[in-house]
């Protein structure tokens, strides 16, 4: 049986977006952390090879210290004799690859599929296929140049690659595009495809997305890690295996509703927060949270001051024990009063008029009648059909002056 780890996208040295300098150490610490995770997991496993699809690095500049702990961390792997299979994508194309690493260390150097063979303590063997972007713009499909299997031997290809129609995130470039069934002609036994920063399974075939290894903004949300691959001749099995330690999540809070003082609101948000959070296996202390708020409230004008805004993000981070915590206003309306709106609007004065004593006006009632509503047998039906229906014609008036239901 061959096992191997197969990671994708984690994007050494990328420059992170936060504004607070200690979350970008720790995105920092944390990308390495998840790596080193993938590494020991490799060695307690006994893997026969880590399979890299793609942007190991973020980018043509490495820093020294990023290159030393790759260095250290393949050369673990070399002395427990576990092979690297690694695959640039478009963010460490070869053209930026000027790192060189131990003999244990195998690029896919070729625009071309290149192939290596291992063998198990059976001396059976395992093809290990796979291709390089040369440069960061590859819009050629390659996996088409994939030769198809012929034989019993187990292939697994490794590839950063866009298939078309993927239900991921639609920011990401189609960089190396290709089809679900350019993969599955070549009937291979594992794809190891990296480029989707989320977990991605196509159906029930033997082709994934492993994800990334560590979520570096507030859209990679939730447990990121790596797929254990075990291969027995036709067999397959794959586990997800979680490496990260820091988790981006995003909740959607409803806080209509009317409150008596900015401290109620900060205390109900509070629990409202903490409920959502309950949903997560995953301790608080470790979680960046973009909490959006929604709904009609009387907090409308509090929530416009960016102090205030971020005096509760400060706050609520601390009450709740996260490690981060931001507020988004998404669609939020104002509280909207009768009787204010009056005061204002001469034209909706004199249309309450009409809704509370609708015989005041002849007209009105004449041009009710000959809409045929309902039968009327005289002005009374008029006046009861408005009546039984007034909360609905005051929703529907305020939406004409106001705007929002």
């Amino acid at each position: 049986m061959f096992k191997f780890l197969h990671i994708a996208d984690v994007h050494f040295d990328a420059p992170l977006l936060s504004k607070d300098s200690n979350i970008r150490r720790d995105l920092k610490t944390s990308q390495k952390d998840a790596f080193t995770k993938a590494i020991n997991f490799c060695i307690k496993e006994e893997i026969d090879g880590l399979l890299i699809a793609g942007d190991l690095f973020d980018n043509e500049r490495i820093l020294l210290n990023t290159e030393k702990f790759l260095w250290d961390s393949f050369e673990k792997l070399r002395e427990e004799n576990i092979h690297v299979f690694y695959a640039p994508g478009n963010h460490d194309p070869l053209i930026y690859l000027k790192t060189k690493f131990g003999e244990n260390v195998h690029i896919f150097d070729r625009d071309v599929p290149t192939e290596f063979i291992i063998k198990d303590k059976k001396d059976k063997e395992c093809r290990i296929m796979g291709v390089g972007h040369i440069n960061d713009n590859e819009k050629r499909n390659l996996i088409r140049k994939f030769p198809r299997k012929t034989d019993e031997r187990p292939i697994v290809a490794v590839a950063h690659t866009m298939v078309e129609n993927v239900d991921a995130d639609e920011t990401k470039g189609k960089y190396m595009p290709t089809s679900l069934g350019d993969m599955l002609e070549k009937k291979y036994d594992y794809w190891a495809l990296g480029h989707i920063h989320q977990w991605i399974q196509f159906k029930d075939y033997p082709i994934y997305y492993s994800g990334a290894i560590q979520g570096l903004n507030i859209n990679e949300t939730g447990i990121k890690g790596g797929n254990l691959i075990k291969i027995d001749d036709s067999n397959l099995e794959v586990e997800f295996i979680p490496f990260n330690s820091l988790f981006f999540e995003q909740v959607t809070i409803d806080i209509s509703g009317e409150y008596e003082t900015d401290y109620d609101f900060y205390n109900i948000l509070k629990g409202l927060i903490n409920d959502e959070l309950k949903n997560y296996n995953y301790s608080p202390k470790n979680m960046i949270v973009r909490v959006y708020i929604t709904g009609q409230t009387n907090m409308v004008k509090y929530l416009n001051s960016i102090d205030n805004v971020e005096y509760l993000e400060e706050e609520l981070a601390q009450d709740l024990d996260v490690k981060s915590l931001e507020i988004k206003k998404n669609q939020l309306k104002n509280v909207v009063k009768l009787e204010s709106l009056i005061q204002d609007n001469m034209i909706l004065e004199e249309i309450m008029d009409l809704i509370d004593n609708p015989r005041s006006d002849r007209k009105l009632l004449r041009n009710l009648k000959s809409l045929k509503l309902q039968e009327f047998e005289n002005d009374k039906d008029v006046e009861i059909l408005i009546s039984e229906n007034k909360e609905e014609l005051i929703e529907l008036v305020m939406t004409y002056f106001v705007g929002d239901k």
